[in-house]
């Protein structure tokens, strides 16, 4: 792995990991306001940080699989 892929994997992962925890945060909002709907989305955002942070893939790619896993395909 050269230096150009290695940086592009590790700012795939800070990217991943920050949006985990905007989702965190995010879902505990939704709980105090008791908006399943909120949470919800919150659940999805944060898998799909997720799989950004773990496979280092760009963000459209992460939501690309997280459609493909929610077919079961």
């Amino acid at each position: 792995m050269n230096r150009l892929t290695s940086a592009w994997l590790n700012r795939d992962l800070v990217q991943g990991r920050l949006r985990q925890g905007r989702a965190g945060i995010s879902r505990v909002w939704a709980r105090l306001r008791r908006d399943p709907v909120l949470e919800a989305r919150m659940v999805a955002d944060a898998l799909q940080g997720a799989v950004q942070a773990r496979y280092g893939r760009h963000l459209a790619q992460a939501e690309w699989r997280m459609r493909r896993i929610a077919r079961g395909c």
